[in-house]
């Protein structure tokens, strides 16, 4: 994130802060931005803050940077229990902050089209598939908390994005985690269409599926 935050034309990147000093330090001189120790120096800096830290964390840390008057740009999942949220949340609306979710994959050209297709007719519902060897042995994203948590916490909230964009909200959801970490769910959306998911990132490490399609009364 900070190479992308550093390259906007737009933005100013006052700070990195991590919990290792030395690693706030050597990508803040990477980036051409200040290195700071302790997480509040960060705040007395900048006018928004972007975490890419675990999501419990990212409540805790989220919570004094909104207390401090800070804009929140928030990793996926924003916490680990709806307590955290409710309470990241009771700041946000206190101190008035705006608050964004990254879901990067809305970022992409291709799936801009697709919602932009699909979201204005009447959906019967959607099926997608998404499997890949993120969090095998070795990968980048094998973090203590993905491995702890599952896919759900971790491709959901994207998968869970793209189907409320496409099909509007949610008003159900179901979910079965086999022992592999393969997940189904199906999302029963307010208009009566079905979303069915199917999502895995502990699997296929060489073949990695994403699929996502639509379907209505001209679908054949």
């Amino acid at each position: 994130m900070g190479p992308m935050l550093a390259a906007h034309p737009d933005l100013e990147l006052s700070g990195v802060w991590a919990r290792r000093s030395e690693a706030a330090s050597a990508l803040a001189g990477q980036l051409g931005a200040r290195g700071v120790a302790e997480f509040d120096q960060l705040l007395d800096g900048c006018d928004a803050v972007l975490f890419c830290v675990p999501p419990d964390v990212q409540c805790a840390l989220g919570a004094r940077a909104a207390a401090a008057g800070k804009h929140l740009l928030l990793d996926k999942p924003v916490g680990l229990t709806v307590t955290q949220v409710e309470e990241l949340l009771a700041v946000v609306t206190q101190h008035g902050v705006t608050t964004q979710v990254l879901f990067t994959n809305r970022y992409a050209s291709y799936v801009r089209d697709f919602v932009a297709e699909v979201s204005g007719r009447e959906l019967h519902g959607l099926q997608m598939t998404w499997v890949n060897g993120a969090v095998t042995e070795g990968q980048l994203f094998a973090t203590p908390w993905r491995l702890a948590e599952g896919c759900l916490f971790d491709l959901g909230p994207h998968a869970f994005d793209l189907a409320q964009a496409c099909a509007g909200p949610v008003a159900a959801a179901e979910a079965t985690v086999n022992a592999q970490g393969l997940a189904a769910v199906v999302l029963t959306h307010e208009s009566g269409a079905l979303s069915s998911l199917t999502l895995g990132f502990a699997t296929a490490r060489e073949n990695p599926v994403w699929r996502l399609q639509a379907f209505d009364a001209t679908t054949h």
